[in-house]
């Protein structure tokens, strides 16, 4: 899915207009909306990008200067919504498919976006690629199936099979079917491979995409293991261990062995974890939720250090989307149906 990624240079300027028009521009803009009261924000969050309110999962798209996002609406009983795209330099949203229906994942493919929802007339489950600012060609379906897992470079897309003990490996480029069948496998998919070859699963056993032949971990899983990620750089795990002075998140290379804590918990309470990567491997955004606190951070796996971006009182604000811009530096967010974003 880098069929379109543009170069460094425009991406630069492309963040360097954005930064301007956020200093100088953003501020009357966003004046001529009432300020939200419904949300406090103990941590000021970073520009506002919409002010719509309907911002339900969002990913930033891999040019740079657009974030999908699906609403999420109730219609005739129904749960559901619609995909759209918001230019982060205009604040024009683009509607990319405008039919009700379920979706149950996006994700970003370069300036395309990649997305598993049910096809209105047949209702069968099908993964279908748009461009980021709905502009011609339009929709093209993908295949049929269920979004497991996706390249690092969202080029192939790996799927359930119709029947047990098997899956398909399928090309976003050009929908060629790569069909796998294997005994069956513990842990849900996580990912591919650096190289493509190999999937690799929750309980850290590795899949190969060749002949289906499937082994082990390349090294134990720490205890509490609670994502991993298989990066140019290592095959992470981060496990959440209990000490006394706190719980701590902790990262491990299993390829290297090497092991350090990259977030302490400070404050006597529960949470409960999720974790998304940045595209380079090299960062990490997890949520902290306690009984009134929403807490997100981002975490740099080289420094072994994490910095607290945004906090919120309250529940009030839902549902919550992370997604970090293509070149790592940035994080966009949905916080109560609007999408912010801040530097890192």
């Amino acid at each position: 899915m880098k069929t379109d990624r543009r170069s460094s240079p425009e991406l630069a300027t492309a963040f360097g207009l954005l930064i301007l028009f956020s200093l100088f521009g953003l501020s009357c803009k966003e004046s001529l909306a009432p300020p939200d009261t419904s949300i406090v924000f103990l941590t000021l969050p970073g520009p506002k990008v919409t002010s719509s309110g309907d911002a339900h999962q969002i990913c930033w798209c891999g040019g740079g200067t657009r974030i999908a996002f699906l609403t999420q609406d109730v219609v005739g009983g129904n749960v559901g919504g619609t995909l759209k795209s918001v230019d982060l330099l205009s604040r024009t949203i683009h509607s990319l498919d405008g039919t009700f229906r379920p979706f149950n994942y996006i994700v970003a493919a370069g300036d395309s976006v990649l997305y598993d929802a049910a096809d209105p007339i047949s209702r069968r489950e099908c993964i279908s690629l748009v461009s980021d600012n709905g502009s011609i060609p339009l929709t093209r379906q993908v295949t049929l199936g269920s979004l497991f897992a996706i390249s690092a470079d969202r080029q192939m897309i790996f799927i359930e099979g119709v029947l047990p003990d098997t899956a398909e490996v399928v090309s976003v480029k050009d929908s060629v079917v790569t069909k796998l069948s294997f005994q069956e496998l513990n842990g849900i998919p996580s990912g591919f491979s650096p190289d493509d070859k190999q999937l690799y699963f929750s309980d850290g056993s590795l899949l190969n995409i060749a002949d289906g032949t499937r082994t082990g971990s390349p090294a134990p899983l720490p205890p509490n293991c609670v994502s991993l990620n298989w990066t140019q750089n290592g095959f992470y795990a981060i496990s959440l261990s209990a000490g006394p002075g706190g719980d701590a998140y902790t990262i491990t290379n299993l390829l290297t062995g090497a092991s350090k804590v990259f977030w302490r918990q400070t404050m006597n309470d529960s949470f409960v974890p999720s974790f998304i990567w940045s595209s380079d491997g090299k960062k990490v955004a997890f949520e902290r939720v306690t009984s009134d606190t929403q807490y997100l951070y981002a975490g740099e796996i080289d420094s072994a250090t994490s910095k607290l971006f945004l906090s919120v009182q309250g529940r009030a604000a839902g549902n919550t989307s992370l997604s970090f811009s293509p070149d790592g530096k940035h994080i966009a967010y949905s916080i109560g149906g609007n999408i912010y974003f801040s530097d890192l």
